[in-house]
């Protein structure tokens, strides 16, 4: 069995090359597994910047990916992509960009009815239901105005 040398780029190139096999790490992700492993900084450079010279990692196209499986998939919206972006260590121009690319507000229409509709007594909705509806796209990163719009739209096309 071989010994890691954790002054070693190669071995450090070795380590990102296996967690890249398991799935998409940004560069802040990456870097921060090998600090954590006990790799060396000149490593740990040497290796980010080769990985990042034959676009192995690419934050913009994590960052695109994360978007998009975040919209389509887990219905969050604008605050939440941001923010987690944010923490993956995303730079704010990067983010920007890519919001606008892959993010579209259609997703809160259709997750304000169905709340709606499950929380409904009778056929009627009352405005605690309206209020939890409100908090439950709050915390799925909708902003008040998008989640008014949408409660708006549905109590519209209830009547």
């Amino acid at each position: 069995m071989k010994k890691i040398n954790y002054n070693s780029a190669e071995d450090a190139r070795s380590y990102c090359f296996y967690l890249l096999s398991l799935k998409d790490y940004c560069e802040k992700q990456l870097t921060d597994k090998m600090k954590e492993k006990g790799y060396c900084e000149d490593a740990v450079s040497e290796t980010i910047a080769y990985l990042k010279e034959r676009n192995y990692v690419n934050d913009e196209d994590f960052a695109r990916s994360f978007t998009q499986n975040a919209v389509n998939n887990r219905k969050k919206g604008r605050a939440y992509i941001k923010s987690a972006l944010f923490r993956y260590g995303i730079k704010e121009h990067i983010i920007e960009q890519v919001i606008e690319e892959c993010y579209h507000s259609g997703e809160i229409y259709s997750l304000a009815q169905n709340k709606i509709n499950s929380l409904k007594k009778n056929g009627v909705v009352e405005r605690k239901d309206i209020e939890k509806v409100k908090a439950f796209l709050f915390r799925r990163g909708f902003s008040f105005d998008e989640i008014n719009k949408a409660i708006e739209r549905a109590d519209y096309e209830q009547n």
